[in-house]
């Protein structure tokens, strides 16, 4: 413990090597004694804070403070805390599970993915969530591990109570957007499309537009076009995040886009297309993308090709 008095400029010596005291000297001759512990002498944090020197030299300290060192030893405390639960955090957003067979590490959730690696039974993997992917006897989990591979769900053991798999994360991708762009086709000015639906650039229907399309100036550039066709896909895209339920990847998610952009959010809201998928039934989904080939009553071949493409786009990644 220390015991000082006054925070004047001081001259320190050692006096007592045996009962660590240290004599203080003042020029008034006022003098304390006070104690250190031999603990307090080796901890060189402190030590080197307040200039000590050897026991042998006079020690010359200049006003003692101990806040500073409180203040070190508080941040490396807090820098311990901090450590110690983040690799908890990192730690719970894995779940360790055993492997029940020879196992098969794929780089997406499809068995006609890439095989990454190799696991033999009795392994260890992190599994971090779970999606759907190629259906294998009658089932179509999928586990996403720690590294961004993938394995099948049926060859893991206790994988159960972990989150799903935001795999679409709501985004339609570049690989979905230039699907769109190529199926819509590109015209720098105004076309009638086949129901007759004031139309520019990359299906821009000028009914739709909040002015009518006055503001827009023909010719415009694909660039333009493209400008006008994100703006238009906004609203696509919160139609397909509010109305599926079931986890699906980007490329059911952008065909699905794609659908709601050509027919509009209402056609796929009470399609049977998206109840049998928000049931789980993948394959009988993209089997009814075939159904809405038609305009007028009448089937477009134009249409019949777009669900074709849409139904490809949808299989693609499983299911």
């Amino acid at each position: 413990m220390l015991i000082f008095q006054n925070d004047l400029t001081e001259t320190w010596k050692k006096t007592d090597i045996n009962s660590r005291s240290l004599q203080y000297h003042k020029s008034a001759n006022i003098t304390i004694r006070f104690k250190l512990s031999k603990a307090l002498y080796s901890f060189k944090p402190f030590n080197k804070l307040y200039r000590f020197n050897s026991f042998n030299s006079p020690i010359h300290y200049n006003n003692l403070n101990p806040l500073p060192f409180v203040i070190m030893l508080a941040t490396k405390f807090l820098y311990a805390v901090i450590t110690i639960v983040s690799a908890f955090i990192i730690i719970a957003d894995a779940k360790l599970c055993r492997t029940n067979a020879n196992l098969n590490i794929r780089a997406s959730p499809s068995t006609k993915a890439k095989i990454v690696r190799v696991v033999t039974k009795g392994s260890n993997v992190d599994i971090t969530c779970q999606t759907t992917g190629d259906t294998v006897d009658g089932k179509n989990t999928w586990d996403k591990l720690s590294d961004g591979t993938y394995c099948f769900d049926s060859y893991i053991n206790n994988a159960v109570g972990l989150p799903r798999c935001d795999t679409n994360n709501g985004q339609l991708s570049n690989d979905g957007l230039n699907f769109i762009k190529q199926s819509e086709g590109f015209r720098p000015d105004f076309y009638g499309d086949s129901v007759k639906i004031k139309t520019i650039g990359y299906g821009h229907a000028c009914h739709a537009d909040p002015n009518h399309c006055n503001g827009i100036h023909a010719p415009i550039t694909p660039a333009q076009g493209e400008a006008l066709l994100r703006s238009d896909l906004a609203s696509k895209e919160d139609c397909v995040k509010r109305y599926t339920s079931y986890n699906i990847d980007s490329n059911k998610f952008s065909a699905l886009v794609s659908f709601c952009f050509n027919l509009g959010c209402g056609a796929y809201e009470n399609s049977s297309l998206r109840k049998k998928l928000n049931a789980g039934d993948i394959k009988g989904a993209a089997n009814e993308f075939l159904l809405f080939n038609r305009a007028g009553g009448k089937v477009v071949p134009g249409l019949t090709r777009r669900r074709e493409a849409e139904r490809n786009l949808f299989c693609k990644s499983g299911g």
